[in-house]
């Protein structure tokens, strides 16, 4: 890249003050049309929240599952205001993605806004969190009921939660999670990578014994509107649409853009890169010359860098960082 001295490694931990030759504002290919973001609202997303609204009178709290690197875009608002004043606890999962720092100051504002945020990380059933989310729940019921704007309908009977939020977030994993913790049983509910594993409002699934306490898992429900490009593109990054749907070449550019925005640079070691760089097709080929991915013409296949490269950033391979400011 010009006005960057070659260098044949970059450390990790080093600063690295590039920015000043990286892009200021992501500009989408000519061919790309913001529909891309709407199109997937597919029948099982309008039934299942039509399913989960008239079940909202039987449920005694909220379990809003949305992913820790996005604590504020992407929610969908519409379902939030028809809680009715039900307990609502946000939990912000794939909390290990996102940089711990930041947390305090998160939840504040999240709380000032009567939000009870909980940071987790699903896969990590020892983690403290999960151990203590029923109390969580419990606790945030009888706040409820003290203030009087929610009373249960059946006091006697066992407590009953919806988890609910957008594609792909580990709603599913959570279920599992508190019921391998609580119960010491096996996962209940099918959990997997792609947005929209779940696709319906499953039957109600014990999750603790003591008190009696039951999940709904719900289908991941986005937005019919998103309300700009770079929420759009969030949502795409953190995988809550299919990747096919918006292009893994335009995630990938927008990946890249994100990382060299926030000076995180460890895709230049892990790829061997000489420099960080902003041009997307220099980064895929030389991911595609590392990990050796050839078209049937023997030339370097940038669909399966791309789709490498995206992998690795979910997995927190290039970085723990939220992608709201």
């Amino acid at each position: 890249m010009k006005n960057m001295a070659v260098r044949p490694y970059l450390n990790r931990s080093e600063v690295w003050l590039a920015s000043g030759n990286f892009r200021v504002a992501f500009k989408f290919p000519l061919d790309f049309h913001p529909s891309a973001f709407i199109k997937w609202y597919p029948g099982h997303m309008a039934k299942g929240l039509r399913i989960m609204e008239a079940k909202m009178a039987k449920c005694d709290c909220v379990l809003e599952v949305h992913d820790a690197r996005l604590p504020y875009s992407g929610r969908n608002e519409k379902f939030v205001k028809n809680f009715g004043g039900r307990p609502h606890i946000l939990v912000l999962n794939k909390a290990d993605l996102g940089e711990g720092a930041r947390r305090g100051s998160i939840s504040k504002s999240l709380e000032r806004k009567g939000i009870r945020p909980v940071f987790l990380n699903s896969k990590d059933v020892k983690q403290k969190p999960i151990k203590k989310i029923v109390q969580q729940v419990l606790d945030s019921i009888q706040i409820a009921e003290y203030e009087g704007v929610f009373r249960r309908r059946n006091p006697d009977q066992a407590y009953h939660l919806l988890v609910c939020g957008l594609p792909n977030v580990g709603k599913s994993s959570l279920i599992n999670a508190i019921r391998r913790t609580y119960l010491r049983k096996g996962k209940a509910t099918r959990v997997g990578g792609d947005p929209g594993m779940t696709r319906s409002v499953m039957q109600k699934i014990q999750i603790c014994d003591e008190p009696k306490m039951y999940a709904l898992d719900s289908p991941g429900i986005t937005s019919h509107q998103i309300d700009t490009f770079e929420t759009g593109m969030k949502l795409a990054l953190i995988g809550c649409f299919p990747d096919h749907m918006i292009g893994q070449h335009v995630i990938a550019d927008y990946l890249l853009f994100t990382l060299n925005k926030y000076n995180q640079f460890s895709y230049v070691d892990l790829y061997d890169l000489p420099d960080p760089c902003d041009d997307v097709d220099i980064v895929l080929r030389y991911i595609a010359c590392k990990m050796k991915y050839r078209t049937g013409g023997g030339l370097p296949d940038y669909n399966a860098a791309a789709v490498n490269f995206i992998s690795m950033y979910r997995k927190g391979k290039l970085g723990t960082f939220y992608l709201d400011p």
